[in-house]
């Protein structure tokens, strides 16, 4: 009995298309926006929605605005934190 011919198996570029010089658009749609949210990977949410309200979809824009601010009042409270920290470890009160 002969043994079946080896193929090699494809990269993955391959399947994406990426061989073949074309740039491919990350995949962006409400439905993946909301289950990124679902998982509480809200930061991956946000950047769907943006790019999706970028081109005018009002759905999006709704949402984004209904996801409120994100983390960055957060950042904006621990840096002003982090300087008052590094102000005492100077020396200053």
């Amino acid at each position: 009995m002969k043994a079946a011919p080896r193929t090699r198996a494809s990269p993955a570029s391959d399947l994406t298309g990426n061989d073949t010089g074309r740039s491919i658009r990350p995949v962006s749609t409400l439905t993946l926006a909301e289950m990124y949210a679902r998982q509480g990977l809200r930061g991956r949410a946000r950047e769907i929605l943006q790019r999706l309200s970028a081109e005018g979809d009002r759905e999006a824009r709704r949402r984004l605005v209904e996801m409120g601010e994100g983390a960055q009042r957060q950042i904006e409270l621990l840096d002003r934190l982090l300087a008052r920290v590094r102000e005492r470890r100077r020396g200053g009160s």
